[in-house]
């Protein structure tokens, strides 16, 4: 075989292993992706949910009054379960079970994102009507959010929700601890995670709401002793805990576009955060902490200059600018659309040395407001509320800790943030370290004089972060720690009738939606409200979040929509996650492997690399796969920074999570096909399998100049269809709905009828124009580029090619039969040679040797020798002319091995044989596969035939030998005159002593 041979064959087997490693590395792509998806059930679990939480028929939303119905009708009943169906009231487990299995993981939020108003674009006359400019609706976008409170502070409409005033604030990404990688897609429009939200209590039995109270009775009674200083109403009780202050009234809103408008803005590392009209800041002088810097933008946001001071009286609240507060700058000028750098200095006051020791007090000079107000316009003002708490070491021994558990997320800024960030599967029994909420206290700070202040009460900061309602209002939280709702419920039990009566969970969502109606939460900048909740179906391990979205488009729908996704996050537990995570891991090892694998021939093959089409879609598989991985660790990043339990009365934000294991699916799914559409490239040495390829590759010129003039006649009907009929059709209502109806003419699926009552005039003409271009000549001239190539790629295949492994399987079955009568030969020489004796003195000599083997020429080959001479001298081991029994039984031990050789020769010829005439009736033949290699099995059938002619010449050497020796023996006797002796009888036996020839 030549160097050019082995060369081919080596790359040949190259190829071959690089195949059978890429087609490992597809299945196991399939493997991880098809556990990755969820099963079949995931159908079953979308509709199921779809079924409960979709609105009945009659309930859409297609009015404002309809969303407030359905939020306080249909999900209250659905979300918050109280009784089974034989009429009893439901355990803490059951009540989390709201659709089919579905447990409920987190609460509920409800949130509206907002847009600007603007001017109308219309003739200046039609903007005003009775001297009033009416504004125009916005799209929602990132430039158009609207970030002011709906209700600007100070406002009668602001001072009416009483403390109920977080829903109707901007909560930033931060704030509401969701990302900014995700947003909602609905039809009108995509939304950020951002905007005015409400974070609903999930349906806890009335002893764990109970006790949720109680553990916000501390800052309950804080707020009301703050009520109590600031209405001056007389209290005999002394603060016992921190007191944060209460949210200063801002200033009237503007209506006035040619004034300034003072904004605040706090600046932490460098970065401004949002601008607002007021901020709180409470903060801690401890024994190692004695120096605050509060740093802040004071922003002009208004249409003139702004002269501005700091309103000098409110500093002087306590008769006195409070020692611990360092102002620098007191008055300056800011341009429009300008800020001013202020900084402020929170230093230990005069107070400290005497506050007591391990427990927190608040400065008696505290909160105090520093105001900014612009000179020319007294209404224009920004307020600063400044607290300071002193929280002096103890020397006394510090007490044992509660033995209740308590929730590790920190409310660092009042919301629902969290500080650690891992994952706890537990639930809290909801009587563990059971304390009745101490509604007499609560009375014993509400003094008859601050009865008609109540409404005006604001809660004050959680600093010791116990409470975990931060979306409750200080006049609900006294409505429902009353004895007369749960007040004596705390201890009581899950299904006790009085206490479910009285302490619902559900009646607290329903005047918390209540208070959102009647406070007009909903308005013409509302863009759309979602109500977001995720279940987790234990059984299947899949978590489901439910969607309700009805979106607000600004041309005034109310369209309404419920989706579902169901998508498996929690994937590497127990042996199955474990047996996923080792496949992932070898998933992975692959990509960097294949990645490696490029860049080496990259290096190698230089700019020659380029020119090849396959490797562009090597590296696009490589991207689309990498996409997926970082997906993948997405998933996990997002996940590991929550810290939650088996139900948690805070949300939890899975929407995003969902997001990224769904585009890891739709990800995953593009490579499917990029993964199998290479396997044509190996598939190209295959006989007739590169036509395909071929056919492409030869009419893709032709293909490109005719998508040239199909798009431009496609697109020409497109727009003709949108312009006739994306009026009053929702399938032509835009140009990529019209592109896709008419694709799906071409399929049949079309409604003419529609059509032709729509426009009589043009859809006849349309529709005919368009089946006569597209369908009658377009298509067929794109069936004939195709034909006419794979016709010339069909006709440069010859007649050798057609009819190869055919031709392959004649010569397998030629080079059988050789075998097989070589074989025959063989067996035939044996019995020759067990006969060979024919004058039965038991010993073979050259005469009766050469007769054995005159009929075997290939036989001397097979036992290594030339003739009967040479065969004679090789196995005559004592040299006495002729074969004796030992010497006979060795050189058909010889051929019996040979014989097995030959056996085992035909054996895989046989297979090679019917491997060739099953690719013959399947394949047919190919230009590729005719040069497939056949040198091994020519070679070691001359290997065989060599071996049969050396053993024809040693066993000629052999009896040639034998007749000298006999004759020479004969001439002794006859020269002595003595009788020779016989030599001693033996018997030939093949295969050992127990075998008898």
């Amino acid at each position: 075989m030549s160097m050019e041979e082995n060369v081919k064959g080596a790359l040949r087997n190259k190829e071959f292993r690089a195949f059978i490693t890429y087609v490992i590395f597809v299945i196991l792509f399939s493997v991880v992706t098809f556990i990755s998806k969820p099963s079949s059930v995931q159908y079953e679990i979308n509709t199921m949910h779809s079924n409960t939480f979709s609105p009945g028929e009659g309930d859409e939303s297609d009015t404002l009054d309809k969303v407030y119905s359905l939020l306080q009708g249909h999900y209250a009943d659905t979300l918050f379960p109280q009784q089974n169906a034989d009429g009893n009231y439901m355990s803490q487990i059951d009540r989390l079970f709201l659709s089919g299995r579905g447990r409920i993981l987190s609460a509920p939020r409800l949130r509206q994102v907002r847009s600007k108003l603007a001017h109308c674009e219309v003739p200046s006359y039609l903007k005003e009507v009775y001297n009033q400019e009416i504004f125009c609706a916005q799209d929602y976008s990132s430039d158009t959010k609207e970030t002011i409170p709906i209700h600007i502070p100070g406002s009668n409409a602001y001072i009416g929700l009483q403390n109920f005033t977080r829903p109707f604030e901007y909560q930033s990404i931060d704030k509401l601890n969701t990302t900014k990688l995700y947003k909602v897609s609905g039809k009108y429009g995509r939304y950020s995670q951002d905007g005015f939200a409400l974070d609903v209590l999930p349906n806890l039995t009335p002893n764990h709401f109970a006790q949720e109270l109680e553990r916000c009775s501390s800052v309950v009674i804080q707020s009301l002793k703050a009520c109590v200083d600031k209405f001056d109403v007389p209290a005999d009780v002394v603060p016992v805990a921190p007191v944060a202050p209460p949210p200063p009234p801002p200033p009237p809103p503007m209506t006035s576009v040619d004034s300034p408008v003072l904004l605040l803005a706090e600046v932490t590392g460098g970065v401004a955060g949002d601008n607002t009209f007021s901020i709180n800041k409470a903060f801690e002088i401890t024994d190692a902490s004695d120096t605050h810097t509060f740093s802040f933008r004071l922003i002009n946001n208004g249409a003139v200059s702004s002269n501005w001071e700091i309103d000098q009286a409110s500093l002087a609240k306590f008769g006195v600018v409070p020692d611990w507060l360092q102002i620098g700058t007191s008055s300056g000028a800011i341009t429009p659309n300008d800020f001013s750098q202020q900084q402020i200095n929170i230093v230990s006051g005069a107070f400290f040395s005497t506050a007591a020791e391990g427990q927190a007090t608040m400065d008696p000079r505290s909160p105090i407001e520093v105001v900014y107000k612009d000179k020319a316009f007294p209404n224009v003002k920004a307020t600063v509320t400044f607290s300071l708490i002193y929280n002096k070491a103890s020397t006394a021994p510090a007490p044992a800790p509660s033995s209740r558990r308590l929730m590790s997320n920190k409310y660092g800024d009042g919301h629902g943030t969290y500080n650690l960030r891992k994952l706890l599967q537990a639930q809290n029994d909801p009587l563990e370290g059971c304390v009745n909420i101490p509604h007499a206290n609560i009375k014993a700070e509400i003094p008859s004089g601050l009865q008609e202040h109540l409404p005006k009460c604001q809660m004050v900061r959680d600093t010791t972060n116990q409470c975990r309602l931060p979306y409750v209002s200080l006049q609900m939280f006294l409505k429902f720690m009353d004895e007369s709702k749960c007040g004596n419920c705390a201890c009581s039990s899950q299904i006790d009738s009085t206490c479910n009566q009285k302490c619902s969970a559900k009646e607290l969502y329903l005047d918390q939606v209540g208070d959102l109606q009647k406070n007009a939460w909903i308005d013409d900048k509302t863009r759309a409200v979602i109500y977001d909740f995720s279940l987790l179906n234990a059984e299947t391990n899949l978590v489901s979040n439910v969607r309700y979205m009805v979106e607000f488009p600004s041309f005034g729908l109310v369209h309404e929509s419920v989706q579902i996704d169901t998508f498996k996050i929690f994937i590497y537990f127990g042996t199955t996650g474990m047996v996923i995570l080792v496949l992932q891991m070898a998933f992975v090892a692959f990509i960097v492997w294949y990645t490696l694998l490029e860049i080496l021939e990259i290096k190698a093959g230089g700019w020659a690399y380029f020119k090849d089409p396959w490797n562009y879609l090597d590296w696009l598989n490589l991207i689309i796969l990498y996409c997926v991985i970082g997906l993948k660790l997405s998933t996990y990043l997002i996940l590991s920074r929550f810290d939650f339990e088996a139900l948690n009365i805070n949300y939890i934000d899975f929407p995003p999570i969902g997001w990224f294991a769904v585009s890891e699916l739709n990800v995953s799914a593009v490579n499917f096909f990029l993964l199998y559409f290479k396997i044509f490239k190996f598939m190209t040495e295959v006989p007739r399998m590169n036509s395909i390829i071929g056919t492409v590759t030869r009419c893709v010129t032709d293909i490109f100049f005719f998508m040239v003039m199909a798009c431009i006649v496609i697109f020409g009907f497109t727009a003709a269809f949108y312009v006739c009929f994306g009026m009053q059709l929702a399938e032509f209502k835009t140009l990529g709905d019209s592109f896709g109806a008419l694709m799906r003419l071409l399929l049949g699926d079309f409604d003419y009828q529609a059509m032709a009552d729509t426009n009589s005039i043009m859809a006849p003409l349309l529709f005919y124009l368009f089946v006569t271009f597209v369908f009658m000549i377009l298509l067929n001239m794109f069936l004939a580029i195709i034909t006419d190539a794979y016709a010339e790629v069909k006709e440069e295949e010859t007649e050798e090619d057609l009819h190869f492994y055919s031709n392959l399987a004649k010569q397998a079955g030629n080079m059988l039969s050789k075998l097989v009568g070589q074989k025959n030969k063989v067996s035939q020489l044996v019995s020759d040679l067990k006969l060979s004796d024919k004058n039965q003195d038991d010993l073979v000599d050259i005469e009766e040797l050469k007769e054995a083997l005159k009929d075997y020429p290939k036989a001397l080959l097979l036992l290594e020798t030339e003739g009967p001479m040479e065969l004679l001298a090789k196995y005559d081991v004592n040299a006495d002319g002729v074969l004796d029994k030992a010497e006979m039984t060795t050189i058909l031990k010889q051929l019996a091995k040979k014989e097995a050789e030959i056996s085992a020769e035909i054996e895989k010829t046989e297979e090679e044989e019917l491997s060739y005439r099953a690719k013959s009736l399947n394949l047919g033949g190919g230009p590729a596969v005719a040069n497939v290699d056949l040198t091994k099995v020519e070679n070691r059938i001359d290997l065989v035939d060599q071996q049969v002619k050396e053993l024809s010449r040693s066993m000629t050497k052999k009896l040639s030998l034998m007749v000298d020796l006999l004759m020479s023996l004969s001439d002794q006797v006859s020269t002595q005159g003595g009788t020779p002796q016989p030599p001693a009888p033996f018997q030939l036996t093949q295969g050992g002593p127990g075998r008898r020839l």
